[in-house]
């Protein structure tokens, strides 16, 4: 399976969401029974047609929701059915409902985002959480709470390996693990020599078993350094400058860095490993380590194609671009870093010089080139796990968001603007999603198991807050994970879901009416208030998400202002309540054009509580607005809007 192309992949999605609704499912047979609406607001189980006898009623089915399935055959759907632990169908509300008998658990989705669980293709998150004063159990926590349903864990000495083997036989595994044994260490001796751990390999084989919690599909080998006392340096092609801080500091073993290992010792190694059907992932961060490695690879295959053995380069921080085409030539799997401080590399300049600087942001051209490619979070325990902003979040969104925005939040939550450099090497978002799902089963040959939506593959899901397809790229830092399923067992549900999680009606306030295809423009525009609390910003006033709130942190009077952006016509405006405790409340409306005052529109005037929808529709359209203000006059609680919209046409 080769990757396929941002370009394609966006062309499928057009054309499979303009017939959607005529689409067939992968594997699905015409419905049986009578149509059902696919807007019912009912998410306990119902009565069903009668099954046909070749279809075995599904143990759940969640319908009337968006589903991404990174399948280039089958894009997107409305439904799916789970069976065993396992996808039996993916398709339409209409052909799923066909898989409902007496016992199945039925869920509306009222329109949330499904996609298959993020697969950390990198990892380190089940080892040390000890340094951040968690348990095993408790890291396992945070991963599903952030959507990860599988980790390639890349790192392991015998003893950490002997703990996993057991926790898996106790089956206290929350998700899947595939481990890459260390076969040396990631620090030199006190000679400045390689320490050879050989974890598993060369005295055992793989464990490829698909039906296994824990796999060990390939071995861990650490090239170079990280230019640190303990760990040395990258090795480079050519030496550091010589007044470089690593030179300076005494890290490196060379003026070119430190190679853990020869050029022949590597070739034997890599042909060992993979004649005994191991894979190997490569710690590699000078161009010199990568030269090193790309030849051994080259020596191990030998012609075949690496399809078959799948072995990986992760890093490639100084990466030259003339070896750009050796990773093609050799279909090289490659770990891309997601998410980090990419705004501006000139701190790179002290020690390699402005040319060889820039060469590392030359890792974000492979997700573009004919290979596989996924992102690696490599989150270590060195940071808070819920610190989503660190350069070492473990949070996939973060992922996402830094790979295609080339952004980093800083500690003010603001994002810096990404260095020019960085910016020539555009990733799309479908090829982000791909990247943290199905490229990262592939590097494990688990491609036909997990990482999309399709009948037979394990049933490893999460439900979003909103469509990352459909969001502004700036807007997916805000995105979140509200459900993690793996096998079939919801592992994690966010407060306020359990309606999505456990088949039971969500009891919240009537939604408001369907919004109009002219859309809503106030999603995600500039927005300003008279005064917003930190944690609750104004622009979660129109983030799109239900679940956060823009507070103002005080009591009226205050003020919020939404700028369309361009004079708009306005058919109605819509406000869900934030207040506790109720009572009675007086909001006005405002609206002005480009220029001139504001004028009053409408005024609510009412007891409302948490939850409730204010909806206005003027007579006419309002025409020629741009800005909209809502001013609040008398409220029982602090002033707070869960999200504003406004409707019409620009």
């Amino acid at each position: 399976m080769k990757a396929q192309t941002p370009s394609a992949i966006s062309i499928l999605l057009i054309i499979m969401t303009a017939g959607l609704a005529c689409g067939v499912s992968q594997n699905t047979p015409t419905p049986a029974g009578p149509a059902t609406s696919p807007h019912s607001q009912s998410s306990t189980q119902t009565e069903s047609p009668s099954l046909p006898v070749e279809i075995q009623p599904a143990d759940q089915i969640l319908l009337n929701g968006n589903l991404i399935t990174i399948e280039p055959n089958q894009p997107l759907a409305e439904a799916i059915a789970i069976r065993d632990g396992r996808i039996q169908a993916v398709g339409t509300d209409d052909e799923i409902r066909a898989y409902q008998g007496s016992d199945t658990a039925v869920i509306d989705l009222q329109g949330r985002t499904l996609m298959p669980g993020f697969i950390d293709g990198h990892s380190h998150t089940l080892a040390f959480p000890d340094r951040k004063g968690r348990s095993f159990e408790e890291a396992q926590e945070t991963a599903v709470r952030y959507g990860i349903t599988t980790v390639n864990e890349m790192w392991a000495n015998q003893e950490y390996l002997d703990f996993l083997m057991r926790v898996e036989k106790e089956n206290r595994l929350r998700l899947r693990v595939n481990l890459f044994p260390s076969y040396n260490d990631g620090a030199l001796d006190g000679n400045r020599k390689t320490i050879l751990l050989k974890t598993w390999f060369p005295d055992n084989p793989p464990i490829l078993d698909p039906t296994r919690r824990l796999r060990i599909p390939g071995i861990k080998i650490f090239v170079d350094g990280d230019v640190s006392a303990a760990r040395g340096c990258w090795m480079l092609g050519e030496p550091y400058l010589p007044d470089s801080p690593a030179l300076q500091n005494g890290y490196c073993g060379t003026e070119r860095g430190d190679l853990y290992l020869s050029q022949a010792e590597l070739n034997e190694v890599v042909s060992q490993a993979q004649k005994a059907g191991y894979r190997v992932a490569f710690h590699s961060m000078g161009d010199g380590a990568i030269e090193t490695v790309l030849n051994a690879i080259e020596h191990a295959l030998d012609g075949q194609p690496n399809s078959t053995h799948r072995h990986q380069i992760h890093h490639s921080s100084l990466l030259r671009p003339d070896q750009l085409s050796r990773y093609e030539d050799l279909d090289i799997v490659v770990a891309v870093r997601g998410y980090g401080d990419f705004c501006n590399v000139g701190f790179l300049e002290p020690y390699f010089g402005v040319e060889r600087a820039a060469w590392y942001v030359n890792r974000y051209a492979l997700p573009n080139l004919n290979i596989h490619a996924y992102i690696e979070i490599d989150f270590g325990w060195t940071v808070d796990p819920d610190d989503r902003y660190s350069q070492r979040s473990l949070d996939p969104i973060m992922g996402i968001y830094g790979i295609v925005t080339h952004r980093f939040v800083n500690r003010d939550g603001m994002a810096c603007e990404p260095d020019p450099l960085v910016m020539r090497n555009r990733i799309g978002i479908e090829r982000a999603l791909e990247m943290l799902t199905l490229e990262a089963a592939y590097a494990v040959s688990m491609e036909d198991h997990i990482g999309s939506l399709k009948p037979g593959k394990y049933a490893d899901l999460i439900m979003l807050s909103d469509n990352p397809l459909s969001m502004h790229p700036d807007a997916l830092r805000d995105l979140e994970v509200w459900m993690t399923m793996v096998e079939g067992k919801i592992e994690y549900c966010a407060e306020g879901q359990e309606g999505f999680c456990t088949g039971k009606p969500k009891s919240a306030s009537t939604p408001p009416p369907e919004l109009p295809a002219s859309g809503n423009l106030a999603l995600n525009q500039s927005v300003t208030a008279s005064n917003s609390l930190t944690e609750n910003p104004v622009r979660f006033a129109v983030d799109g998400d239900e679940s956060t709130h823009w507070g103002a942190g005080d009591g009226p009077t205050q003020w919020i202002e939404v700028d369309l952006g361009a004079p708009a016509t306005i058919t109605e405006i819509r406000l869900l309540v934030s207040q506790y405790p109720e009572g009675n409340t007086l909001h006005i409306l405002r609206a002005r054009g480009e220029t001139g005052n504001y004028s009053e529109i409408h005024r609510f005037n009412q007891p409302t509580r948490d939850g409730d929808w204010l909806v206005f529709q003027p007579g006419t359209p309002l025409q020629n607005i741009r800005f909209v203000r809502i001013e609040t006059l008398e409220s029982p609680s602090w002033v707070s809007w869960f999200e504003i919209q406004v409707l019409g046409v620009k």
